[in-house]
């Protein structure tokens, strides 16, 4: 899909900074401004897209690609109205229902899922989801728990001890993978629950019990894949963005906090701007371009400090103030 933006306009934000080819950057969905997302130069991406659409309201095509940019920006809800808005104006139905159904899942609008018109579920996501809209996923936490974060060879964000139902698992947390992943041996043990495919497609599943220190999660949503390891896990973002978590690699922990709006939220530090796109979760450190979490250029970025994750406002708040972590 592509933002009908006029050329000028586009051609004065493309000179305004250096871009990175169009080789060396995948589509992010975002039209005519990947490059610039690509590069960091997210306000005036921002910008260009809010501009395209308030031209042209009723256009599916400006309305979509501004939906999916509020989405990656943590915008949940008007990314969601916005892309349904674009169905009604004649947009395409199959396309704009992948969008739309991870969005529907992260929200848990699970009856809009199972509603989804032209949906890209499997039959096993779909019993999942039909399962999950009668007894939907809940959690349990105090204000704050601290988990010990161990650092993983090579790039990564770290692991943390995972306990589904009564076993120690090492999650490894994947700015790239979507959800708990857990393997395919999960799939018939107890505490879980497994919505077999028809096909060869990773499995969609329940856990029915999981924990992270304090963070109990009941009937998370899980996928059973190829892992090599029956003791490992990989954890996706998704999964600790609620609780606005802050990375300490220095003193090895992760802290976890009680899910609260965005105006109770305190936040010490400096914001960086934050994307969650199909390529992973990306950040954007100070007069530098888009840098996957947990990768090395991103590691040296952050140079050993403290960062939140802080979703619901598109951004990671790199930490200066030496104050207790768990009472930010």
């Amino acid at each position: 899909m592509m933002v009908r933006l006029p050329v000028a306009l586009l051609a004065v934000a493309l000179c305004a900074r250096p871009v990175i080819s169009a080789a060396q950057s995948p589509a992010l969905g975002f039209g005519r401004v990947d490059p610039l997302v690509w590069s960091g130069q997210i306000s005036r991406a921002d910008s260009l897209l809010f501009a395209a659409s308030s031209r042209a309201p009723r256009d599916p095509v400006t309305r979509a690609t501004l939906g999916r940019w509020l989405l990656a920006r943590g915008a949940i809800k008007p990314g969601t109205v916005l892309l349904e808005e674009a169905r009604y104006f004649g947009g395409d139905a199959a396309v704009l229902a992948r969008a739309l159904a991870p969005a529907y899942a992260r929200a848990g609008e699970y009856r809009a899922l199972v509603g989804l018109q032209s949906s890209p579920l499997s039959a096993g996501e779909r019993k999942r989801a039909e399962s999950l809209l009668n007894a939907p996923p809940s959690s349990t936490i105090g204000d704050s728990t601290t988990v010990a974060l161990v650092a993983t060879e090579g790039e990564g964000l770290g692991a943390v001890v995972l306990r589904v139902g009564d076993v120690s698992l090492t999650a490894r947390i994947d700015a790239r993978a979507r959800g708990l992943v857990l393997d395919t041996a999960w799939r018939s043990r107890a505490g879980v629950e497994a919505f077999p495919e028809p096909t060869s497609r990773p499995i969609a599943g329940v856990a029915r019990r999981a924990a992270i220190g304090g963070l109990v999660l009941t009937r998370t949503p899980v996928q059973f894949e190829p892992t090599g390891s029956a003791v490992d896990a990989r954890l996706g973002l998704d999964v600790l963005a609620p609780y606005r978590p802050t990375f300490n690699a220095k003193e090895g922990v992760l802290v976890l906090r009680r899910p609260v709006s965005m105006r109770e939220a305190r936040s010490l530090g400096v914001a960086w701007p934050l994307l969650e796109t199909s390529a992973g979760w990306m950040v954007v450190p100070p007069r530098d371009s888009l840098r996957l979490l947990g990768s090395a250029k991103a590691r040296a970025a952050f140079g050993g400090r403290a960062w939140t994750l802080e979703a619901a406002r598109g951004s990671v708040t790199v930490v200066y103030a030496r104050e207790p972590l768990s009472r930010q």
